[in-house]
C-alpha cells in the first residue's frame, strides 16, 4: 500500500511523459520506435499550439468592445437634489430619492440638509397633505409607508456591503470641535441602538483627516455606495447624519423619545448622555493618535506621581464668539474669570487646601492672568500667548475658518493640544468648572462619566447652572 507521499508524487516513464528526460544505455532496437513515437509527439504538440493559437487570435478579433464604464459625478456638481415622486394611481403615490449610481462620494453637507426640509414636504404630498409639512409631528420612529428605499441598478456593487449602516460626516459648517465630538459620539451611539455600522467621512472637514487625530475602527463590511446614503428618513438603511441635519437627528423627536419622561431635571437625560458615553468608549478613550495617547497618560501619571492624594479639581475656560447665558453675563457674554476664581477658591477650601488645580481654556492668554497663577496647566508647557497669532481675528467662527482654510500646520497641532486638554481633564479631575452652554463643557461630562459628573455633582456648570443635555440643534 503506497503513502500518500508515493501517491502524489509517483515517478512517470518517458512514454508516460514525453518530455521527461532519458536515462540509461538502450538498445538499438528499440530505437526507431522510439524516435517515431518522440516525432508524432512533437507533431501533436505543434498541431495544438497552432489551435490554440488560432483561437486567442480570433478571441481578440471578434470580441465585443466592452461597455465603457461610466466617469464618475463629482459630488460638488450637484448642489440640489428633489425628492422622486412616484404615481400609482387611485391615489397610492411613494416617494424616494434617486441619485446616481456612479456618484463619486457624498455630498456637500448643505445639500443633505436641504433634503431633511424636503422630505418632509414630499412626504406630506404622498400622504395627500399637499405637501404642508406634518412630517415633524410624527414620531422618532415613525414609518413612512410613502416611503421607498434608494436602490442601486447593479446588485453586484453591494456585494460584501453592511446590511444597515450610519455614516457620521465631519462638516467643517461647523468649525467648533467640542460640536465635532458631541455630535460624533452621540451618533455613534445611535448607530450602536439601531444596530447599524458606524462609518466616519472626512471629505469636507477642514480640520484635515480623521485618521490624523483618532486610530479608525475597521468594519467587517463595505460602506454602502454614496447613491443610497441618505439623510434623515430613519428607516433608511444606510443612515447619514452631519451638522446640516442636526435638527433632524437630534431635535425634538430624538429627545422626546430618548429622554426618560419618568425621571425629573438632567436625570431625564441619562439615556441621551448613555449614547454619547458609548461613542467616548468606542471613539475616543483609547483612540488618540498614538504619540497624543502616550503623551496624555504620561501627564495623568506625572500629575498622579506629584499631586499624591490631593484632590483634582478642573476649570475650562471658554472663549470665542459662542456667549454664555446667564442674564448677569449679558454685558460681556462671557463668564468673567472673577467667578471661576471664586468658585474654584470655594471648592478648594472645601478640601481642605489639599488640592491641585488643572487649567485649560482655547484663549492662552487665560494661563499668565493674575487670578490662576496657582493652578496648574493640563499640558506642560501651556500655550504660549503668542499661539493667538494664529488666530489674529481672535477666537471666533471666522477666525478658525481663516486660519484653517491655509492648511497651516499650527492649526492641526492647535487641534490635537485641544484633545489632549479634554481628555486629561475629564479623567483626571473628580471635580470640574466649566460653561455648559459651551460643547466642550458637555463632551467634558461625557468624559467624566454619569456616575461622576451626575450623581455625585463632580461638573458644574458655572453660566446658568442647568443640566447637562446633548447635541444642541
Amino acid at each position: 500500500m503506497p503513502s500518500p507521499s508515493q501517491t502524489n508524487h509517483r515517478q512517470r516513464s518517458a512514454v508516460e511523459e514525453p518530455f521527461l528526460p532519458r536515462h540509461g544505455k538502450e538498445d538499438d532496437d528499440d530505437d526507431k520506435p522510439r524516435r517515431a513515437g518522440s516525432g508524432l509527439t512533437r507533431g501533436r504538440v505543434l498541431l495544438i499550439a497552432i489551435v490554440l493559437s488560432s483561437i486567442v487570435w480570433l478571441l481578440l478579433v471578434f470580441q465585443p468592445p466592452a461597455s465603457p464604464k461610466p466617469s464618475e459625478i463629482d459630488p460638488a456638481s450637484i448642489t440640489s437634489v428633489e425628492p422622486t415622486m412616484l404615481d400609482y394611481g387611485e391615489g397610492n403615490q411613494k416617494w424616494t430619492w434617486r441619485l446616481p449610481d456612479n456618484l463619486g462620494g457624498l455630498l456637500r453637507p448643505h445639500v443633505y440638509g436641504e433634503m431633511c426640509r424636503a422630505a418632509g414636504r414630499a412626504s406630506a404630498a404622498a400622504a395627500g397633505h399637499g405637501g404642508h409639512g406634518g412630517h415633524a409631528h410624527h414620531g422618532y420612529y415613525w414609518v413612512d409607508d410613502h416611503f421607498l428605499n434608494p436602490r442601486v441598478e447593479d446588485e453586484g456593487a453591494l456585494r460584501g456591503v453592511c446590511k444597515r449602516s450610519l455614516t457620521y460626516m465631519l462638516d467643517s459648517s461647523d468649525p467648533g470641535l467640542g460640536g465635532m465630538l458631541l455630535g460624533l459620539w452621540s451618533a455613534y451611539g445611535l448607530a450602536m441602538s439601531e444596530n447599524r455600522t458606524f462609518f466616519v467621512d472626512d471629505s469636507n472637514w477642514s480640520w484635515g483627516t480623521y485618521a490624523t487625530y483618532f486610530l479608525p475602527r475597521k468594519p467587517s463590511c463595505r460602506p454602502p455606495p454614496p447613491s443610497i446614503v441618505i439623510p434623515c428618513v430613519n428607516q433608511a438603511p444606510h443612515l447619514l447624519v452631519a451638522h446640516s441635519t442636526t435638527s433632524a437627528t437630534f431635535g425634538h423627536a430624538f429627545t422626546d423619545f430618548f429622554e426618560d419622561a419618568r425621571k425629573m431635571g438632567v436625570q431625564r437625560q441619562h439615556k441621551i448622555f448613555a449614547l454619547a458615553r458609548s461613542g467616548y468608549e468606542a471613539l475616543f478613550r483609547l483612540r488618540l493618535s498614538p504619540a497624543d495617547e502616550e503623551a496624555v497618560e504620561a501627564r495623568k501619571n506625572q500629575l498622579e506621581e506629584e499631586g499624591g492624594n490631593r484632590k483634582v479639581l478642573a476649570v475650562q475656560i471658554r472663549r470665542g464668539d459662542g456667549k454664555d447665558k446667564a442674564f448677569e453675563w449679558r454685558k460681556t457674554g462671557h463668564v468673567p474669570v472673577s467667578h471661576y476664581a471664586d468658585l474654584i477658591s470655594s471648592a478648594t477650601a472645601n478640601a481642605g487646601g489639599n488640592a491641585t488645580v488643572l487649567l485649560s481654556s482655547d484663549d492662552p492668554e487665560v494661563y499668565s492672568l493674575a487670578e490662576f497663577a496657582s493652578y496648574t496647566p493640563a499640558q506642560l508647557p501651556p500655550p504660549p500667548p503668542d499661539t493667538r497669532n494664529i488666530l489674529p481675528g481672535g477666537w471666533t467662527r471666522q477666525a478658525f475658518g481663516d486660519a484653517r482654510a491655509g492648511e497651516s500646520e499650527a492649526v492641526t497641532n492647535m487641534a490635537r493640544e485641544y484633545f489632549r486638554d479634554v481628555k486629561i481633564l475629564g479623567e483626571a479631575a473628580s471635580t470640574l468648572f466649566c460653561g455648559g452652554n459651551g460643547n466642550t463643557c458637555r463632551v467634558l461630562a461625557v468624559v467624566m462619566g454619569w456616575q461622576t459628573a451626575v450623581e455625585e455633582k463632580g461638573w458644574v456648570n458655572v453660566d446658568d447652572g442647568r443640566g447637562w443635555f446633548g447635541v444642541d440643534w
